[in-house]
């Protein structure tokens, strides 16, 4: 059996988060960036968050997010927990020509 003490504990979980997670979310930013319609919008909310939007919740099934450098916001309507290809290209157009 593995005995390992507390700090060399820390660092082996903070190893794997960076490098698996930090690798998933690149393969998820590329994977946007290319086919934005291939996605879910729980992988899609991730990636907005990603590049620094901030979720509000609004009424109903909306949802909206705010960007600092954008005046307007982006609202995604969700339902089924999926939304239409229209707002996950739009989410995209709009990482591509503002954030990026």
């Amino acid at each position: 059996m593995l005995i390992v003490n507390s700090l060399e504990f820390v660092a082996i979980f903070c190893y794997y988060v960076t490098t698996v997670c930090m690798a998933s979310i690149e393969n998820l930013i590329l994977k946007f960036l290319d086919r934005p319609e291939s996605l879910k919008y729980l992988q899609i909310e991730r990636v907005l968050l990603h590049f620094g939007f901030f979720k509000i919740y609004a009424k109903g099934s909306h949802l909206k997010f705010k960007h600092p450098s954008l005046k307007s916001d982006l609202i995604i309507p969700v339902h089924n927990s999926d939304c239409k290809n229209f707002y996950k290209k739009l989410a995209c157009k709009i990482i591509k020509n503002y954030v990026l």
